[in-house]
């Protein structure tokens, strides 16, 4: 039967979906169903990879008094700030990904990945095993997620930008609130094993839909895995060296907070469980509520006001840790860093665009951005493990905190003073107000404003 060449063939097209997008050029739409269902589908991305390097916390505390119970605390610390830092250092490929139009394909392989690194973990004994499965495997997945997950929110947002990436990334925080509660009861009834393979059909159901949801638009600029034209930057720069400083030290009461709990404060187990997904709870309106601030646009109070201030706040939390001395007090403690940590690792992503040329570049910059950041976090808790062995208790975990959180926001005060001047002369060039350099700033922090088309369907 000799097929009609008026009808399209229904059956999908592996190769076509292989190829990179080669959409036109689209103005960010700022709204819409589809605009909003990208959100969704990244914060349920976001559930898994960041939700899983919260969640750590309670896999130290177990892996401490049960599985890896030979194996020392800054060797099983080591496995999760290697996931973490995999997590933000992938990004140095899987930004130019996403620039390249590979959003699809890298989504459904490292999704798949993701839910393989699980499977594997539930059957591991030992701590290569566990290394292997939770450390590398897990990390690289996760990096491969993260920063397309948040390089597709601007494409689609632009007056809520902020509001948008809150979002999308506090479904990393309703992961680390969900994954513990659910690890904590089920190693308990059923085991390690089944506890992380039900973790592993989450992630497959969760991954799943957002795969389903994900649409990418625009066509993509062919670029390599390094902006060498951001080193001359000298805000971009300054905000590589306070990111890695940053993130030398947020990571740190994640993953010993209940360990803390039990061995200092001498707390309950099972009390001390929860004060991951206690954590994680503030971490998510700190992701949510100054990046939905920031997008209003005051003359002061814009995002780089914000992630400054967290990073101090984060410092001054980190000194105080010292004086923590019960359960009672250590719990609105835990509350208020993650409420600052949370702010602080969910703006950059709102912040970087005022330092960023065009968003045909976003992917590769905050690629390159993140994995200065992971190499910070790589070091974070082994260094604090080491410190607290030499000092005794964990007053080696407090002091790094707190003097790389401060380090981080006097690094960011060049940073911030750039991106507010940027950002005002923009704002006063749209009021027709412009400063001597207005017009340059049209042509270059909102060049995409001129660059990108207006689809005619989504």
């Amino acid at each position: 039967m000799t097929p009609n060449p008026g009808k399209r063939s229904r059956r999908p097209n592996l190769n076509g979906w292989l190829r990179p997008s080669n959409q036109g050029p689209v103005l960010p739409p700022d709204g819409g169903k589809i605009a909003w269902l990208q959100v969704l589908a990244m914060a349920l991305v976001n559930f898994n990879n960041f939700g899983l390097v919260n969640s750590f916390g309670v896999f130290q505390a177990y892996y401490e008094t049960t599985l890896l119970r030979t194996s020392s605390p800054s060797s099983i610390a080591i496995v999760g700030t290697l996931q973490g830092a995999l997590l933000l250092i992938v990004g140095v490929v899987s930004g130019p990904l996403f620039d390249k139009g590979y959003f699809k394909p890298a989504l459904v392989v490292a999704s798949l990945g993701l839910v393989f690194a699980l499977m594997m973990l539930s059957l591991s004994t030992q701590y290569y095993q566990v290394f292997l499965s939770q450390g590398l495997l897990l990390g690289i997945c996760s990096g491969l997620l993260y920063i397309p997950s948040i390089a597709l929110i601007p494409v689609y947002f632009k007056r809520r930008r902020g509001l948008a990436l809150g979002l999308a990334t506090g479904g990393g925080s309703i992961g680390g609130v969900i994954y513990p509660i659910i690890f904590r009861r089920l190693v308990v009834e059923v085991g390690f094993g089944w506890a992380v393979r039900v973790l592993g059909f989450i992630a497959l159901v969760t991954l799943g839909t957002a795969v389903g949801l994900s649409k990418p638009i625009g066509v993509r600029i062919q670029r390599k895995l390094l902006e060498p034209s951001a080193f001359r930057d000298k805000a971009y720069v300054m905000f590589l060296f306070s990111a890695f400083f940053l993130l030398a030290a947020m990571f740190v009461p994640f993953f010993l907070a209940t360990a803390y709990s039990i061995q200092h404060l001498h707390a309950n187990a099972g009390l001390s469980f929860y004060l991951i997904s206690i954590m994680n709870a503030a971490q998510f309106f700190g992701r949510l509520l100054p990046a939905w601030l920031a997008d209003h646009r005051h003359r002061i109070l814009g995002p780089e006001t914000f992630q400054f201030a967290g990073e101090v706040f984060m410092g001054i939390l980190g000194f105080a840790w010292v004086g923590v001395g019960s359960f009672g007090d250590f719990i609105p403690w835990v509350i208020f860093y993650g409420f600052f940590s949370g702010m602080t690792v969910t703006l950059p992503a709102v912040v970087l665009p005022h330092i960023c040329p065009n968003l045909a570049v976003y992917g590769t910059r905050v690629g390159m951005l993140y994995a200065c950041a992971g190499v910070g976090l790589l070091i974070s808790t082994p260094v604090a493990s080491a410190l607290n062995a030499s000092s005794g208790g964990f007053l080696g975990a407090q002091l790094w905190t707190g003097a790389c959180c401060l380090v981080a926001s006097l690094l960011f005060v060049v940073t911030g003073l750039e991106i507010r001047e940027r950002r005002l002369r923009y704002e006063m060039g749209k009021r027709g107000k412009r400063g001597p350099r207005g017009r340059e700033m049209d042509m270059n922090f909102f060049h995409w404003d001129m660059v990108f088309r207006i689809k005619e369907k989504l």
